[in-house]
């Protein structure tokens, strides 16, 4: 009971020398409405991006594309190889061994 009253006597004491804040906002800062700000960013992007269309220089006649030369047949597909199948099925084996294992501790 002494304690409870200590502490108490403490929390009396230290309140009246702590002012008590509330829990809205400043009254005195400014009220800024984050719309307003999105929109003043959107309007500077497009001005930069204007500044930039402006800077560009409108080629005269477009050249034809280079014909690009024949390539030498590779050995290896495009998709990474036989193996690449095979190491799949091995990892997925792994994690549902692991998942398998690891059931009776989740149960």
């Amino acid at each position: 009971m002494r304690r409870a009253l200590g502490v108490g006597l403490a929390f009396a004491l230290a309140a009246p020398a702590a002012p008590m804040r509330s829990a809205g906002a400043d009254p005195s800062a400014p009220q800024v409405n984050p719309i307003h700000l999105q929109r003043e960013d959107a309007q500077r992007v497009r001005e930069q991006q204007r500044d930039l269309d402006h800077e560009l220089p409108i080629p005269a006649a477009a050249a034809p594309a280079p014909v690009p030369a024949p390539q030498a047949a590779s050995t290896v597909p495009a998709s990474g190889g036989p193996n690449t199948h095979a190491i799949g099925v091995v990892l997925l084996g792994v994690a549902g061994a692991s998942a398998l294992g690891a059931l009776p501790f989740v149960l």
